[in-house]
């Protein structure tokens, strides 16, 4: 079973490109990524071995994050994604984080974007609500099967 600090080390040099040898302390303080420095402390040792297991968790597996209500769920989900996407080996094929709500799917594209870079989110990635997802992709591209509408001025 992997330690706290072994599962920090992992994550961190794919998510922050963090060199091994570096501390949580030193990186911080020799960095100028704003991921951290906005926030005073490194974001990725102050999260809890649980949090970091999640992260670190194959998606190839159903994985399942319980947590009450501040406790960093969201900070946790866009984490795992991020680390997911930087290391993710398909370029035509991507990730899809689906929610319910406008408000947490922004949220969780702010915290990919921050953890991930502004490519994060980009195709073949799609964060979203699951409607907008389903509309996008399945509606939009497949609707005129249906209706036999034959496209309008080219469209």
């Amino acid at each position: 079973m992997e330690s706290h600090e072994e599962l920090f080390h992992t994550i961190a040099a794919n998510v922050c490109n963090k060199p091994q040898s570096l501390t949580a302390e030193v990186c911080f303080a020799q960095t100028t990524n704003c991921m951290c420095r906005d926030h005073g402390r490194c974001r990725l040792h102050e999260k809890t071995l649980e949090q970091l297991k999640y992260v670190q968790q194959s998606i190839m597996q159903s994985i399942f994050l319980r947590a009450c209500p501040g406790s960093g769920k969201t900070e946790v989900v866009g984490l795992k994604a991020a680390h997911e996407i930087k290391s993710w080996p398909y370029p035509s094929r991507g990730i899809a984080v689906l929610t319910f709500t406008n408000n947490a799917a922004n949220e969780i594209a702010e915290r990919i974007t921050q953890f991930a870079g502004v490519n994060g989110t980009a195709y073949p990635h799609f964060v979203g609500t699951i409607d907008s997802w389903f509309h996008g992709y399945v509606a939009n591209p497949f609707a005129h099967m249906r209706t036999k509408f034959p496209g309008k001025d080219g469209d």
